[in-house]
């Protein structure tokens, strides 16, 4: 997906492609998996095909190597929270109860904790968009993640299963 908006923070830009998976007849955990295999595909072509601008970046690529030979973590929101307020005393972000969004600074711990891109399962539904549905066993929860990337780079790919009930999204 294309988008432009009106930005006014460094973090975001006023122009970008992003991921935004939405595949028929698959399950989450299968687009999950197709969502990893992706990355891992556009990190090796990276690491093929672009070495001269990674030097010019001076870039380490034994990181780059790492993410493409191991597994991406998978967590849910509720193991998120729980992380973040039992490392938060010995961290620099702010304080996070269950039920909100994560800022950059949560991102960045959590990403960095796991060294790994990870994926943040399941969300509060009161969060996240009306179309997501809602999981099969929480209603205050629905079918969701986003993939958090390490170095602070932050959400690269946020995806869910969409919501097929017509009374539910009425």
């Amino acid at each position: 997906t294309f988008r432009a908006e009106k930005s006014k923070t460094r973090r975001h830009l006023t122009e970008f492609w992003m991921i935004e998976p939405e595949m028929a007849y698959t399950t989450h955990e299968e687009s999950l998996d197709i969502q990893e295999a992706y990355v891992k595909h556009l990190i090796k072509s990276v690491l093929k095909n672009q070495q001269y601008p990674l030097d010019v970046l001076e870039r380490d690529t034994a990181l780059l190597e790492k993410y493409v030979s191991e597994p991406f973590k998978r967590i849910t929101y509720d193991d998120a929270i729980e992380l973040l307020q039992k490392e938060e005393a010995n961290n620099d972000y702010d304080h996070i109860e269950w039920g909100e969004d994560f800022g950059s600074p949560h991102e960045t711990f959590i990403s960095n904790y796991y060294g790994v891109p990870t994926f943040i399962l399941n969300y509060p539904k009161a969060i996240k968009a009306f179309y997501m549905k809602p999981h099969p066993t929480r209603e205050d929860v629905v079918i969701c993640a986003d993939l958090i990337a390490p170095e602070g780079y932050g959400e690269i790919i946020g995806g869910s299963e969409r919501a097929t009930d017509y009374d539910y999204l009425k």
